[in-house]
């Protein structure tokens, strides 16, 4: 018969560490941007930084190797990718990524190492704790929620863990007595130390917090509630019209789940949210989807729709069809497969009756 502890470690492997698996790493080398995963949730922030992405575009440009570097010619800092040869996780630097695609430069150096996706996500518990970007006090206590409601490394104890996660001890205890008492987690019966035994806390109780009642939520959308004319700039309105849930384009790198929508209205006013929607479109849109977007002016739109073009060539969306609302004189770009999509509607809602969605997600 299995022990307990034989069952445990089975579940946790052998416990290798950062160090271990940072010098299976292959040396740097410049690698093509539009070849990176950056949808694995490997992103350990809690959001993406607007204003440190500029600074970083600011000072950003390719040399003749593919590198970037700076103005003085100093290389930037190499990315780190997780090969499991079928996909390269970006497992650090999500910030010198984003920042250089809205640079318009197409690759950067990088440092491969062996493994895969769970790797990547592995590594990036502790990315930036001692170079790039400083952690904020909810990128570590993310990092740490991250770890503890994962099987195996929800199992490590409160050292071990914060090694994994380069935080301190007192924040792994802290994180984990609030996550239990809330319900989230289970209170382990074993923990794996940091020197890799596995001790008994059975004894150990843990007072839960009643659960907060949850009301039932009816659909907005219920054919006995009157017709409101929605404007498809007002996202507050649209969002409790079409009973849609909402998500920040400066949050998709850092959302782990994310459920797919049949219907996505999209509000992209910079490069780097088009380019964050291109990189997440395929866990956001379900196949067949339909997308829809305000149709905007400038040199960001135009930068845009030249990376949407990309997806309607390699078969991930339909061709666009402009849309006229004549109810609010406003005109939407749409990527639909339905045939009958017609160039003009009277309201928003006539235009989602002709696409039928069973759920919508908007980007904000």
């Amino acid at each position: 018969m299995v022990s307990g502890k034989d069952k445990l470690r089975q579940k946790i492997g052998g416990r290798r560490s950062t160090r271990q698996m940072y010098a299976d790493k292959r040396s740097d080398q410049p690698i093509e941007l539009d070849t990176l995963r950056l949808d694995g949730g490997t992103q350990p922030r809690e959001a993406y930084d607007e204003q440190v992405l500029g600074e970083y575009a600011d000072r950003m440009e390719l040399d003749d190797r593919g590198f970037v570097v700076d103005p003085q010619g100093q290389a930037w800092e190499p990315i780190v990718l997780y090969d499991d040869d079928e996909h390269l996780w970006l497992a650090d630097g999500f910030h010198r990524v984003r920042a250089a695609r809205s640079k318009g430069l197409t690759s950067f150096q990088a440092r491969i190492i062996v493994g895969n996706q769970r790797d990547a996500i592995k590594y990036s518990l502790s990315a930036n704790a001692r170079h790039g970007l400083r952690r904020t006090s909810s990128d570590k206590r993310r990092a740490v929620q991250r770890a503890l409601t994962d099987d195996e490394w929800g199992a490590y104890s409160a050292r071990a863990l914060a090694e994994l996660c380069s935080v301190s001890d007192f924040l792994v205890r802290q994180v984990r007595q609030e996550l239990e008492e809330s319900g989230e987690v289970e209170a382990p019966t074993q923990i794996v130390g940091a020197d890799g035994k596995i001790h008994d806390v059975s004894t150990r109780t843990v007072e839960k917090k009643p659960a907060p009642s949850k009301k039932s939520k009816k659909s907005s959308r219920s054919t006995s509630k009157p017709r409101v004319k929605i404007a498809l700039s007002d996202k507050e309105a649209l969002s409790a019209g079409l009973d849609a849930s909402s998500t920040s384009f400066d949050q998709l790198d850092s959302a782990h789940e994310l459920a797919a929508a049949a219907c996505v209205i999209a509000y992209p006013k910079r490069v780097v949210h088009f380019d964050a929607m291109c990189d997440h479109l395929g866990r956001l849109l379900e196949t067949q989807g339909a997308l829809i977007m305000p149709l905007e002016h400038g040199s960001e739109a135009l930068k845009g729709a030249a990376a949407l073009e990309k997806l309607v060539e390699r078969g991930q969306l339909a061709a666009p069809r402009w849309v006229a609302i004549q109810d609010t004189r406003q005109v939407a770009l749409v990527w639909a497969h339905q045939e009958d999509l017609p160039t003009w509607a009277h309201d928003l809602q006539a235009l989602i009756d002709v696409l039928d969605p069973e759920s919508t997600q908007l980007l904000v």
